[in-house]
């Protein structure tokens, strides 16, 4: 393997775990969001 491919892998590597996290953080937002939804409901 070339240095150019080992950097591309690399760079391909930390795409994909940041766009993970990323993912991951909209999932957890979203979930609270929902809940706090429908704690506003369940108190009216």
């Amino acid at each position: 393997m070339t240095l150019f491919q080992v950097s591309i892998l690399i760079s391909d590597f930390f795409r994909l775990g940041i766009g993970h996290e990323i993912n991951l953080c909209i999932e957890n937002n979203t979930a609270i969001l929902t809940a706090e939804r429908y704690n506003a409901i369940g108190e009216k």
